[in-house]
């Protein structure tokens, strides 16, 4: 039985590289990617950027799985404001999945999208 992994391109901070993953995993990526108004390469930097000494491949089926993960707690909504959650407020799927700040999360998508 052959593979069913996929290899597309992303550009991680500024570098092409190739990922292969299965297409449901890419399916997830374009999924957060469209809810968090960020692009494949941006999520796949911030993913990097977070990573331990795992291959980025295995990072990103990580931050996806933490993202759902977060998603299914209830803590579905889009970061469309950028101001610092209270308190008592949940942390964002994206927060909780990467360990980023709001703001660093901001910086990136300020970045020109590739």
């Amino acid at each position: 039985m052959g593979t069913s992994l996929k290899s597309h391109n992303v550009v991680v901070d500024g570098h092409r590289t190739s990922m292969r993953l299965e297409p449901e995993m890419w399916d997830a990526l374009r999924d957060i990617s469209l809810r968090e108004n960020l692009s494949i390469n941006q999520l796949c930097t911030l993913v990097n950027r977070v990573r331990d000494r795992s291959s980025l491949t295995s990072a990103v089926r990580v931050f996806a799985l933490a993202y759902f993960r977060s998603v299914a707690a209830g803590q579905d909504e889009p970061v469309l404001d950028l101001q610092p959650p209270s308190a008592v407020q949940p942390p964002h799927p994206l927060d909780a999945a990467l360990g980023l700040t709001r703001q660093q999360i901001a910086a990136e998508r300020t970045q020109r999208p590739v």
